[in-house]
């Protein structure tokens, strides 16, 4: 009936920073050894029926997309998070047994 293989995706970034960021407003922040980071997952296939379509993003401060990822702060979505669940419309037949 079901499997328990998954599918999805997860994208991670880490960087202990001491330098200078740049912003594509030309403004520039020095950066005195702090951590900072971005995570953010997709969508999950958790079975046959049931999906996960998930966009759980955490990013460590406000300049932080702007400094590493410039074309994803000038033209990509908002980092946001949201939840939704899903359940193929195809009929999950069960033998008895």
């Amino acid at each position: 009936m079901g499997t328990s293989d998954t599918d999805g995706s997860i994208f991670g970034y880490y960087i202990h920073d001491s330098g200078t960021d740049r912003f594509t407003t030309g403004e520039s922040l020095d950066r005195n050894g702090e951590s900072r980071g971005i995570v953010r997952s997709g969508r999950y296939q958790l079975d046959e029926v049931w999906t996960l379509f998930g966009e759980i993003t955490y990013v460590s401060d406000e300049g932080f997309v702007d400094s590493f990822f410039e074309r994803e702060a000038e033209v990509g979505r908002e980092f946001t998070s949201r939840l939704f669940v899903r359940a193929s419309a195809r009929t999950v037949r069960r033998t008895p047994g």
